[in-house]
């Protein structure tokens, strides 16, 4: 596991309004940069995740398995246990937390 690069005292509703997020792999990887940023959990199950999501402003995706997939394949999120189980845990990588970091609006 890596260390998380910048720790966040922010709620999760704030800390994803200041983002700039194009599509569900995008929230679905800010969620989780946030998990681990704020000290919550480094890596969440699709239960977890859909738990904190239900805590943001935005509407459910219909299928998070594939969001997740997606995000998996652009190098954002690292799994842990078998693609589409219950019980697989996904964590944000480095290189997540850097495209997270790059979809802040500017101010």
């Amino acid at each position: 596991m890596h260390s998380v690069k910048s720790p966040t005292d922010l709620p999760l509703k704030p800390f994803v309004a200041a983002l700039k997020l194009r599509g569900n792999k995008e929230k679905a990887a800010a969620i989780l940069a946030w998990s681990a940023e704020s000290g919550s959990e480094p890596a969440l199950n699709i239960a977890d995740l859909e738990k904190l999501w239900r805590k943001t402003p935005f509407k459910m995706p219909s299928n998070l398995a594939r969001d997740l997939r997606n995000a998996e394949a652009e190098g954002w999120l690292r799994r842990e246990g078998k693609e589409g189980s219950p019980e697989a845990r996904y964590s944000i990588t480095g290189y997540g937390e850097d495209a997270v970091a790059g979809w802040a609006n500017s101010k």
